[in-house]
């Protein structure tokens, strides 16, 4: 396989108001009750067309967290939830289901958005240290080297840390739940994609490979394991991007000046953060087109977003790596509260390993994690009407970094009376 690593020129675009005019409006929620009230999924309207394809079980409680979070004084415990940023769907969704779950559980929050500015993140956990004093922070990081120092600071406080999405380089033990992207179900699951497309259909496929953020590990990671594919196909090369800082902006610039500069190019990668801006892209160059029209784009990248999923429900992209929030964010808030509210010990990475997406599987049982679908195929923006979700059932798609399989528990008042005496 050829590879090649040329620099793009960003041309300026308005892709705000591509973005606009593309989006499709999010329908107006209807009403369901209130997690307390709904006692399992099948009490929520808005779930039974899931329970009616086999997607979630009927009989999943809606909110086993109830009551967890409330210290023998009657005082609720107080966490600190950092992200990375809160402005894609991704992120957007991350917030969401979250918040709706620590208020599920009865705890108080502050939830802080930086904006990818790295001074920033590390300012609010130095406040946490000094002020805030939660029984816990829950972190994406901006950058993890960077701010590893500071929650070795916190830990060394006294306030335990836990991460998601993004493993935190520290001294201190910070349990996280993570895609392991260099891992055997990791971003190799895209790269199998193309090499197979290529070898079956006998077709040269060269792709526009879209980085994230070359600073993390996470990006280099998603860089790797695609590589450890494509470069064996002598059917693939691969043009790099610049950094696209994880944004959908960057990532429509990136692809428009690449396939007008080089037009050789039939196929994109992204490594996340601008999925969006990608599909976007090629919809504006009139090559987001079913397979078998001469024009398609093979359009696979690393993450899921809810108008990647929509493009390829409606057939005209391929498929993308189940690299979504709910999942791994859902296992980091299970890792703090077992950790903290439980008192249990928790391993330090817990990976959830990453599928091919396809219009095929996505609506079956077996394109669902954690005893649900995808998250961007959920009701939007009505997180309360998201279940839970369960790892502790056998076969769910949970490894420690041995490759073991562990069998997470959800933190119950069962559990934390058991473990804690109360």
């Amino acid at each position: 396989m050829k590879r090649f690593i040329i620099p793009l020129v960003t041309v300026a675009v308005v892709a705000s108001l591509i973005f606009a005019g593309c989006a499709r409006p999010a329908p107006t929620p209807t009403p369901a009750p209130a997690p307390e009230e709904a006692e399992t999924a099948a009490d929520v309207p808005e779930l039974q067309e899931y329970i009616e394809k086999g997607l979630i079980d009927p009989d999943m409680p809606m909110n086993p967290y109830a009551g967890l979070c409330i210290k023998p004084d009657g005082s609720p415990f107080r966490f600190a939830i950092v992200y990375l940023f809160t402005r894609v769907d991704w992120t957007t969704n991350q917030y969401g289901f979250l918040k709706s779950y620590l208020e599920r559980g009865g705890a108080e929050a502050t939830h802080f958005d930086p904006d990818a500015d790295i001074e920033k993140q590390v300012d609010f956990i130095e406040d946490q240290i000094t002020v805030g004093r939660p029984d816990g922070i829950l972190i994406h990081a901006v950058e993890e080297f960077s701010v590893a120092p500071v929650l070795d600071k916190a830990i060394e406080s006294g306030i335990p840390c836990f991460g998601m999405d993004f493993i935190i380089p520290s001294e201190n033990p910070v349990p996280c739940g993570y895609h392991d992207f260099d891992g055997v179900k990791g971003s190799n699951v895209v790269g199998e994609f193309f090499a197979k497309t290529a070898e079956e259909k006998g077709v040269q496929i060269n792709i526009f490979e879209v980085w994230g953020e070359m600073a993390t590990t996470s990006a280099q990671n998603r860089h790797t394991g695609f590589h450890a594919v494509v470069d064996q196909s002598p059917l693939i090369t691969v043009i790099e991007s610049g950094n696209s800082h994880w944004s959908d902006e960057i990532a429509f610039d990136f692809v428009t000046d690449a396939f007008t500069a080089h037009p050789e190019l039939n196929g994109v990668y992204v490594h996340g953060g601008g999925s969006t801006g990608t599909v976007e892209a090629i919809r504006a160059m009139g090559k987001l087109v079913p397979p078998d029209d001469p024009k398609h784009v093979y359009v696979a990248t690393n993450d899921i977003d809810a108008v990647v999923v929509e493009a390829i429900d409606e057939g005209i992209m391929d498929g993308a790596g189940s690299h979504g929030s709910w999942d791994i964010c859902d296992v980091g808030l299970k890792l703090m509260l077992t950790g903290v509210v439980l008192g249990q010990p928790v391993p330090a990475e817990v990976a959830v390993p990453m599928y091919f997406v396809t219009k095929e599987r996505m609506w079956t049982p077996e394109g669902t994690l954690g005893g649900c679908p995808i998250y961007p195929l959920m009701p939007p923006g009505q997180w309360d009407t998201w279940p839970v979700l369960d790892w502790s059932t056998p076969g769910s798609l949970l490894v420690t970094p041995q490759n073991e399989p562990w069998q997470m528990e959800t933190p119950t008042v069962e559990l934390r009376n058991q473990y804690q005496g109360y």
